[in-house]
């Protein structure tokens, strides 16, 4: 979903999450900052993979997580994965967590594991990756082997959040 300011992308986001787990799916909900996770009562989307900055290189980020079975369990468990403010996440973070729901889900040909969906949300214009100079999430082959079917992108353009009239 791509968005600009004053969409309604929150509210959206929030009325598809309460859907999901209406409908018995589970979901995790993330973004890349705290800040950004807030709204939708998240988590970040560190927190989430259990793998810190994603620093380290995909076999050492591997061990670190397999030391944490409850993680991998959430990793293994998660259905439908949430991703806001996905602009800020940095390609590099965004294909080490598809590498790593790989691993955990024993699925190595299928994007992010073969998660029943992944909705990722933000405004590439608006907010760019946290580290600078980062390759954006977009500019990854996780991304492309995810988003081959443009009928399953949504761009919210309209503006909704009212302005105050001047006089």
């Amino acid at each position: 979903m791509a968005t600009s300011a004053g969409t309604g992308k929150s509210w959206l986001l929030t009325k598809i999450i309460w859907r999901l787990q209406d409908m018995g799916r589970r979901v995790q909900v993330t973004a890349a900052t705290g800040i950004a996770a807030i709204p939708l009562g998240g988590t970040t989307l560190h927190r989430f993979g259990g793998i810190g900055l994603g620093k380290l290189a995909l076999q050492e980020t591997w061990l670190q997580l397999v030391a944490k079975p409850a993680k991998v369990k959430v990793l293994r468990a998660t259905q439908v994965l949430v991703v806001d403010e996905v602009s800020m996440t940095d390609g590099a973070y965004f294909s080490l967590l598809d590498a790593i729901l790989r691993r955990a889900r024993d699925e190595p040909d299928r994007p992010f594991g073969g998660l029943q969906q992944l909705i990722v949300c933000g405004d590439f214009f608006q907010l760019p990756p946290v580290d600078d100079g980062a390759a954006f999430a977009f500019e990854t082959g996780a991304w492309a082997e995810l988003f081959t079917d443009r009928r399953n992108v949504v761009v919210l353009n309209n503006q909704h959040r009212q302005t105050l009239a001047t006089s």
